[in-house]
């Protein structure tokens, strides 16, 4: 999970609200794969439920008719979870700070409180490190922490072994973020 914090492109993903990254050609082939090919893996949850809906609608054995809607509700409902997953996979969420300098200080103690491993600190990102879970599907997290004026914007990216990039962790990222932003919010508002 080593991440070198100069291939993120902070002005491009200040502008877009979502990581930028300044990769190489088959680091994007990489980047993208890792993004989508769980939305093309959902196509079969949805399509052979329905072929088998299909095929027993058509033959009139309406005993087998419930268990394919049946298969095909839980299909539909992993798909909506993958999709909602993958899609705040590269968000950035910003949050409304002071300064600068009083955002790394929070941010530093924040990461002090939880633990979490500063791997970067300057004056326009901060890249924190979190444990591995007890989930043996989450191989630890990182944090990343871009510094705007007086707003930072925040984004917690999973991994899974050897340090791929888990897009199937959008929840259990977001909630890692909600934590952050109570801190950094309760934090901001002792200090006002």
């Amino acid at each position: 999970m080593d991440f070198e914090y100069q291939k993120i492109n902070i002005q491009r993903s200040l502008d877009q609200g979502r990581m930028i990254y300044n990769l190489s050609f088959f680091g994007k082939l990489h980047d993208i794969t890792n993004r989508y090919l769980p939305l093309i893996l959902i196509i079969p949850f949805i399509i052979f439920p329905g072929f088998l809906i299909y095929d027993y609608y058509k033959k009139s054995q309406t005993e087998y008719l419930i268990y394919s809607i049946a298969g095909l509700i839980v299909g539909l409902i992993v798909s909506v979870l993958i999709v909602k997953s993958t899609m705040k996979f590269k968000t950035l969420n910003r949050i409304s700070g002071k300064s600068t300098e009083i955002n790394r200080k929070i941010v530093k103690e924040i990461a002090n409180q939880f633990n979490w491993l500063v791997e970067e600190d300057n004056e326009k990102i901060s890249i924190l490190k979190l444990p591995m879970t007890k989930h043996f599907t989450n191989w630890g997290s990182q944090f990343i922490v871009i510094y705007d004026n007086k707003d930072i914007l925040v984004n917690c990216t999973s991994y899974g072994k050897n340090g791929i990039k888990s897009s199937l962790h959008g929840d259990e990222d977001q909630k890692e973020i909600k934590i952050f932003k109570e801190c950094f919010n309760n934090k901001i508002g002792a200090i006002a």
